[in-house]
């Protein structure tokens, strides 16, 4: 009994000892507040206002200015114009893949099916527009599950530190 007790008491003198620094992106809505909350070793994808291209990487540190990327690059909140949210969950990932291994898996399989027949032509036009089109929907699928915060009044950057 005394070892149980002992070890729990080490267990939560640990969770107490954590930190609780994140990066939040507070979404304003009509009637609440949303929060997303970028803890330190989670990954972030953004836009910078300077440039078009996407940083993504992981969180290495953060503080009330800026935020350490992979432990290299620092990068401050207000020169941050777009978050990246990936909201895709097991199911649309799945289905993402799904449909582009069968987009490329028909067109294979057809085309191997002709060849082996000896069908003219071996790669049919309309086998490779319902191949393209279930690759293009598989992809539209990852794409859609990605949403877009752009950095304004109504989708503000903050960083808060919560340790007691």
């Amino acid at each position: 009994m005394r070892i149980l007790c002992f070890i729990l008491f080490v267990f939560s003198v640990e969770l107490s000892a954590q930190s609780n620094k994140f990066m939040s992106l507070d979404i304003e809505h009509k009637s609440n507040t949303h929060r997303i909350k970028f803890y330190i070793q989670d990954k972030i994808t953004f836009k910078l206002k300077q440039d078009k291209k996407k940083y993504k990487g992981i969180i290495t540190d953060v503080n009330d200015t800026s935020l350490t990327l992979d432990s290299t690059t620092t990068i401050l909140y207000k020169n941050i114009s777009k978050v990246l949210v990936d909201n895709s969950n097991h199911l649309t990932r799945a289905a993402s893949a799904f449909l582009i291994g069968c987009g490329v898996g028909y067109v294979a399989l057809d085309a191997l099916n002709n060849a082996i027949n000896a069908n003219k032509p071996t790669l049919r036009l309309l086998d490779i527009e319902i191949g393209a089109g279930l690759v293009i929907i598989g992809e539209a699928i990852k794409i859609l599950s990605i949403k877009r915060y752009k950095i304004s009044k109504k989708h503000r950057i903050k960083f808060i530190d919560d340790t007691p």
